[in-house]
C-alpha cells in the first residue's frame, strides 16, 4: 500500500464515521474537528520524529518568548509550527472543492467504523508519550 493510498484510507475511515453519526453538531463543525485532529497526529508525528533525529539535526530555530511562562509559550508556538500547516496541507488535500465527498463510501462492508483513523491518531499519541517518558526516565 502506497503512502498517498493510506492517507486517504485512513481520511476515508475518519469521513465516513462523521458522515454516520448522529450528533448535534452540524457536518461543517464535525468535518473542522476531524481536521484538526488528524493535523494533530501529523504534528505528534513531527514532533517525534525531530526528537529522535535531534542529535543529528542543527536548526538554529529559536521561538520567541511571548511572556506567557515556558508552557503556554510553548504550547502556542508549538500549534503555530507543528500543527498549523498540517491543517491547511490537509484542507487542500481533502476538504477543498469538496474532494472528501468522493471518499465517502456507500458500501457498508468497506468501512471500517473510525478505527483505521482512531488507530492512527492513538498510535501517533503513543509514540509521542513514550518517547517522551523513555527521554525523562534516561536523564
Amino acid at each position: 500500500m502506497g503512502l498517498r493510498t493510506w492517507y486517504y484510507a485512513v481520511w476515508a475511515d475518519g469521513i465516513n464515521v462523521v458522515e454516520r453519526s448522529r450528533t448535534h453538531l452540524p457536518q461543517r463543525e464535525r468535518y473542522a474537528i476531524l481536521l484538526l485532529v488528524f493535523s494533530v497526529a501529523q504534528g505528534l508525528n513531527l514532533s517525534t520524529l525531530l526528537i529522535l533525529l535531534g542529535p543529528w539535526i542543527k536548526t538554529g530555530l529559536t521561538t520567541p518568548d511571548l511572556g506567557l511562562g515556558s508552557f503556554l509559550n510553548n504550547l502556542i508556538m508549538g500549534l503555530g509550527v507543528y500543527i498549523a500547516p498540517f491543517v491547511v496541507l490537509n484542507y487542500l488535500l481533502v476538504f477543498r472543492k469538496a474532494k472528501y465527498k468522493r471518499l465517502v463510501s456507500p458500501s457498508p462492508g468497506s468501512r471500517k467504523h473510525g478505527w483505521l483513523f482512531m488507530g492512527y491518531f492513538l498510535l501517533s499519541s503513543i509514540l509521542f508519550l513514550g518517547l517522551l517518558v523513555v527521554g525523562k526516565s534516561l536523564q
